[in-house]
């Protein structure tokens, strides 16, 4: 199968019902349950059945769900969403890659092909996306490939006890 969109190491294909589980697992993940953002409600552990409601949650509501597939294995290794606001031209972007593909440029590989499909496809003129301010990786990551800070919600996410800044990241397209 030829994919539209992916990387080096790579493919983005949309999100199945039979990639429902993959995400559970991810959704029972403590390292990455803490990066979720739902800043109005508690992230919890998921079953499979949850998961398939936020699905259809993403589906109804416009997003663009996308499964991140290893070229080499076709195993998913992660999860993108894009949210287009067509009226502004604004899309709203949103990554989890599984910690074993941290640190090594998935991350901005992945990124980069978000970015395309929503400027080049969506004809989208800016992306933005927030990240609790303690994960400072992806902040990093975000920077790397144009992202910048825009903005803080002071002390709105409460993880373990803590209150953190919801960081607010942009990145206009160029020409």
């Amino acid at each position: 199968m030829e994919y539209a969109f992916s990387t080096p190491r790579t493919l983005l294909r949309g999100l199945e019902r039979e990639d429902c589980a993959t995400m559970a697992d991810f959704y029972n993940n403590r390292e990455l349950l803490e990066g979720f953002l739902f800043p109005n409600e508690p992230v919890f552990p998921a079953t499979k059945a949850e998961v398939e409601g936020l699905v259809d949650y993403f589906k109804q509501g416009n997003w663009f769900a996308l499964c991140v597939e290893h070229r080499e294995t076709h195993k998913p290794i992660g999860f993108a969403a894009i949210k287009p606001y067509m009226t502004n031209r604004v899309s709203f972007i949103s990554i989890c890659l599984s910690p074993e593909f941290w640190g090594q440029g998935y991350g901005t590989e992945v990124m980069n092909a978000l970015l395309e499909i929503s400027f080049d496809q969506f004809n989208m003129r800016k992306a933005c996306l927030c990240v609790c301010s303690f994960n400072e990786r992806a902040i990093r990551s975000y920077e790397k490939v144009g992202f910048e800070v825009e903005g803080r919600l002071r002390e709105v996410v409460y993880r373990n006890g803590r209150y953190f800044d919801l960081v607010w990241m942009g990145l206009t397209k160029k020409g």
